[in-house]
């Protein structure tokens, strides 16, 4: 059985391309020297030696035109060649992982589904809690974290007296729809994946921020954990639109994946992780609340909020 190398024909096809590079200057070089000779003298034996040559010099550069097209279709095919070559080792390669990980798989499907069935799966809410009827205001949208796609009304209260209230005086706190849905853990809100989850919360997010400046009033927003992901995201795209409404947002991120300050998720290198600091670059009012998605901290009793202070971000 013969076995290529992919990067041994990707090499081949370089060569080739460098060869037929080299061959062509010759060729303009040997050009003029070779067609356009003139007579040793003004006879006619000396016109008719310099006709020949010059006949001679004109036929090899005619060959040499088709010796470099056949080139270049040789070496065009052979990249094809090589592309599609790799394109069916990628499928192949694809197909067998796929194969290995069905195997794999195997033995915990019934576990799986007996699971599934000890859920009662509830819809998820589809249309967000109306936003609060007042302009020229400052109102605070609160998103949930995992688990929490609108915030309880205890939780809206806490999260107002500990982070909103100190820094926006007279700031009207609601509670806004975002999926918040991390796939298998938590079946009862859907089948959302976090990168689906956090995807369908950025636009959730930016027509309840474009609500209340149609309005006229500043926005606050706050969010943490997933929710802090999510308005990462749309930060970056406030960013990427021209940084619009400077003067009227402001956000508060806490649990902040893309910041953390525990030990096990500061090992993640910066650049795997999103940078939300680095991403506001002083052109919007942000706060980070510091330390939370610390993996090493104690478990905090459900439904309390950390005693965290808020610090000013970039």
């Amino acid at each position: 059985m013969t076995y290529v190398i992919p990067q041994a024909l990707a090499d081949a096809v370089s060569s080739l391309e460098n060869l037929g590079t080299q061959i062509e200057s010759a060729n303009i070089v040997a050009s003029l020297p070779t067609t356009g000779i003139l007579p040793a003298a003004a006879d006619e034996v000396s016109a008719a030696i310099t006709s020949l040559f010059n006949a001679h010099g004109g036929g090899y550069q005619q060959l040499a035109a088709h010796a470099q097209v056949f080139h270049q279709q040789f070496t065009q095919r052979l990249a094809a060649s090589a592309a599609s070559y790799v394109g069916t080792e990628v499928v192949n390669a694809e197909q067998v992982l796929w194969n290995k990980v069905g195997q794999l798989e195997q033995p915990f499907l019934p576990l799986i589904t007996q699971l599934e069935s000890n859920f009662t799966y509830v819809s998820p809410p589809l249309v967000a809690p109306p936003l609060p009827s007042v302009t020229n205001s400052t109102v605070a949208l609160l998103m949930g974290g995992t688990n929490f796609p609108v915030l309880p009304t205890h939780y809206v209260n806490q999260i107002m007296s500990a982070y909103i209230t100190p820094n926006f005086d007279g700031a009207m706190g609601t509670a806004i729809y975002t999926p918040e849905q991390l796939w298998p853990l938590t079946p009862a809100l859907g089948n959302l994946t976090l990168g689906q989850s956090i995807a369908q919360g950025v636009p959730l997010l930016n027509a309840a921020i474009n609500t209340e400046l149609g309005q006229g009033n500043k926005v606050v927003v706050w969010g943490t954990s997933q929710s802090s992901t999510v308005l990462t995201n749309e930060i970056r795209n406030l960013i990427a639109a021209g940084s619009p409404n400077t003067n009227q947002l402001s956000f508060i991120l806490t649990g902040d994946p893309n910041n953390p300050n525990g030990r096990p998720l500061r090992k993640i290198p910066r650049s795997v992780r999103a940078g939300t600091r680095c991403a506001v670059e002083r052109r919007y009012a942000a706060r980070f609340a510091v330390p939370h998605h610390d993996l090493h901290q104690p478990t905090r009793r459900r439904g309390q909020l950390p005693a965290i202070p808020v610090q000013r971000g970039l």
